[in-house]
């Protein structure tokens, strides 16, 4: 019984239909870096950076690299037209810097429930773990966890 068998796993294995999505991805240290994500269609990539499992697999400088998913401070993607909705809130836009604890920094706008009066202090303490700012036609989806400051502009 001298003979080996040698295993294979199949990458068809678990397969999902998933978007790929090109990103720039800001991590822990503010360092910079072009992924490729692979977004389930009826995910957004907020909830895939603040939910979740542990890593989050992506391809990086064109290799397949499986990132912790508490090193990632942004993902940065190029912005979608929103085509506004009957039964949309209004929203105010406010100017901001973002500072993230490395020192790298997000500028743009968030958009504020113009529901009521709600300040940036409201927004950034809403329960979720990540939030939009939209600038220079893109989106950043930032994990509040790496955010130091935010200025109002």
């Amino acid at each position: 019984m001298g003979m080996s068998m040698q295993m294979r796993r199949s990458q068809v294995i678990l397969r999902m239909p998933v978007d790929n999505v090109i990103a720039t991805m800001i991590g822990h240290d503010g360092t910079q870096a072009d992924v490729m994500l692979f977004i389930p269609p009826t995910e957004d990539i907020g909830r895939v950076l603040g939910h979740g499992a542990a890593f989050l697999p992506m391809v990086k400088a064109g290799k397949m690299c499986i990132v912790a998913r508490e090193t990632i401070a942004c993902f940065g993607v190029p912005e979608l037209p929103v085509i506004p909705r009957e039964g949309d809130l209004p929203v105010e836009k406010q100017v901001v810097t973002i500072t993230m604890k490395s020192g790298a920094k997000v500028e743009g706008e968030v958009y504020l429930t113009a529901f009521g009066t709600q300040r940036t202090t409201d927004f950034m303490n809403e329960a979720a773990p990540t939030f939009c700012v939209h600038g220079n036609a893109t989106t950043f989806f930032v994990a509040k966890a790496h955010v130091s400051q935010v200025e109002e502009k």
